[in-house]
C-alpha cells in the first residue's frame, strides 16, 4: 500500500514547523541506540512499487537480551505481542517486498553517500515475516543466499519471487489480551523528560499520576495498580543539534554518547530524533494506510516557534491536535503544555503569547468538534494550604517522577524558561459518530 506526503489539514497560512535545524540530515556515526525509521522516509503517490510496513518492532526490551516478556508491536494488525523469543539461525524464505522494505529501513538513503546506515539499538529490532518450511517465523539479520536473484530484470518476476536467505529466527509469539498503556511525546525540548517518565512508570501508581496530571494530584493519589506503560518520544532537533540540550559543548560524539547512556537502559522507552519524525503537524494518512498503533496520551511539551506573532504557533498546534486525533485510543487525550509567562518581546512586553494561544485552542470550533477541551494552570497547595501556581517540571518533581532532572525549556534551542506557572491544555477525543 502507499503512504503519501500531504500538507496538514489546517493550512490557512503557510506553516514552517520544520526549521532547517530540524530537517537537516545528520552525518554523524551513532552507536546503535536509536530509532531512525521515520527520519527521512518519503512516500509518494507516483511511487512505482508498493511500500510495505515493517512487520514487527520490539518496543520493550533491554539491550541485546531477548526474553519472552519483551513486547513487540505488529504494524500489520495493530497488536502487541509477547513470547517472541530468539530460537536459532537457519534458512528461511522471505517475501521480496518485505525483504526490500527491511533493507530500506536499515540502509543509507539512496543517492546520499554521506549518510551512514540507520543503526538501531537491539531493543528496537525490526523483524520481517518469513516461512521456515510451512511454519510462520519472524527474522532479522537477513542474508540473501541467491545473489543472482538481484539481477532479474522482469519486474513481475522480481515482485513475485521470494528470497531464500539465512537469518536469525524468532518465534511467532502470542498477542497480548489487552494492549499496554502507551504515551507519545512530541517535540521534546530535552529527552530528560522521557527518561524521567520511563523510570517512573516502573514504580507503583506513577503512570496513573501522569495520566491524571491535569488534576491537582499528590503522591497520596497513587494507586497500587501499575499498568504496563510504554513511551515513544521524539526529539525536535536534528542529531547534529543535540549538544545544547544536554548542557554539554564537547565533541558531538561525546554528547550523543552521554544521551544514549541516559536512554539506552530504559527498556520501556523508544527514542527518535529529527526530520519528519519530529513534525507534529504531519497529516495522518488516509484510512486505508493509517498506522494502527494508537496511544492513550499524546503530548507536546513546551512547543514554541519563537516568533512575534501567534498565528503560526496557534495554527501549528491546531493542526497537531486535529491530525493526531486518529492516533488516540478511545477516551485517549492530547495534552499541550505551555508556560504561562509574558514573552518579553520588544513593544509587547505585557502580552502573554502563551496564554493567548491556549485560549484560542480551547475555544477553536474545529477542535471542539473533535474534543472535550479543558485548560488549566498547574497548581499546588503551599504550607498555608493556599493554592499557588507551579511549573510542570516542579509538579513532576513533587510526584517523584523527575529522576533525570528535567527542566522547563522551550522546544527550539533548549532555552531555559523561568516560569512561575505552566498551562496544560487537555483534549479528550469525543466518541466517533
Amino acid at each position: 500500500m502507499f503512504k503519501t506526503v500531504e500538507k496538514p489539514i489546517i493550512n490557512r497560512k503557510k506553516t514552517s514547523f520544520n526549521t532547517p535545524a530540524a530537517t537537516e540530515e545528520s552525518s554523524c556515526n551513532l552507536s546503535a541506540a536509536a530509532d531512525f525509521a521515520d527520519r527521512s522516509i518519503r512516500y509518494h503517490k507516483e511511487s512505482p512499487m508498493p511500500v510495505v510496513q515493517m512487520i514487527r518492532k520490539r518496543v520493550k526490551g533491554r539491550d541485546d537480551t531477548f526474553t519472552a516478556t519483551d513486547i513487540y508491536y505488529d504494524k500489520t494488525d495493530g497488536q502487541y505481542y509477547t513470547g517472541v523469543t530468539k530460537e536459532s539461525s537457519g534458512e528461511v524464505t522471505v517475501p521480496r517486498a518485505e525483504y526490500q522494505e527491511y533493507n530500506r529501513l536499515l540502509s543509507p538513503d539512496s543517492g546520499s553517500p554521506n549518510i551512514p546506515p540507520r543503526e538501531r539499538m537491539a531493543k528496537n529490532t525490526i523483524l520481517a515475516k518469513a516461512k521456515r518450511g510451512e511454519t510462520i517465523k519472524y527474522v532479522t539479520n537477513i542474508v540473501e543466499k541467491d545473489e543472482a536473484a538481484e539481477e532479474e530484470t522482469a519486474e513481475e518476476e522480481i515482485e513475485a519471487a521470494d528470497i531464500d536467505a539465512s537469518a536469525d529466527i524468532f518465534s511467532e509469539g502470542n498477542a497480548m489480551p489487552a494492549p499496554p498503556k502507551t504515551v507519545r511525546l512530541y517535540a521534546e525540548g530535552n529527552m530528560k523528560l522521557a527518561a524521567s517518565l520511563a523510570k517512573a512508570f516502573g514504580q507503583s501508581g506513577k503512570y496513573g499520576l501522569f495520566e491524571g496530571l491535569d488534576a491537582e494530584t499528590t503522591l497520596a493519589d497513587a494507586s497500587a495498580d501499575t499498568p504496563e506503560a510504554l513511551i515513544k518520544a521524539t526529539e525536535f532537533d536534528s542529531l547534529d543539534g543535540l549538544g545544547s540540550r544536554y548542557e554539554q559543548e564537547e565533541q558531538e560524539g561525546e554528547v550523543i554518547s552521554k544521551m544514549m547512556e541516559m536512554i539506552t537502559p530504559l527498556e520501556n522507552l523508544e527514542a527518535s530524533f529529527g526530520g519528519r519524525t519530529g513534525n507534529m503537524t504531519r497529516r495522518v494518512e488516509a484510512a486505508a494506510d493509517r498506522p494502527k498503533r494508537q496511544y492513550d496520551i499524546i503530548q507536546a511539551t513546551f512547543f514554541w516557534v519563537p516568533d512575534d506573532t501567534n498565528d503560526q504557533n496557534f495554527e501549528n498546534l491546531q493542526a497537531f491536535m486535529i491530525n493526531q486525533a486518529e492516533k488516540l485510543k478511545e477516551g485517549g487525550k492530547i495534552r499541550v503544555i505551555l508556560t504561562d509567562k509574558n514573552t518579553k518581546i520588544a513593544g509587547k512586553e505585557n502580552l502573554n503569547h502563551y496564554r493567548d494561544v491556549a485560549n484560542r485552542l480551547a475555544e477553536d470550533p474545529d477542535l471542539k468538534h473533535i474534543y472535550d477541551i479543558d485548560k488549566k494552570v498547574f497548581k499546588k497547595r503551599n504550607m498555608r494550604r493556599k493554592k499557588v501556581r507551579q511549573t510542570y517540571a516542579n509538579k513532576l518533581t513533587t510526584l517523584e517522577m523527575n529522576a533525570a532532572g528535567f527542566k522547563h525549556t522551550r522546544t527550539e534551542g533548549g532555552i531555559l524558561v523561568k516560569s512561575f506557572g505552566d498551562l496544560i491544555i487537555t483534549a479528550v477525543r469525543k466518541p466517533q459518530q
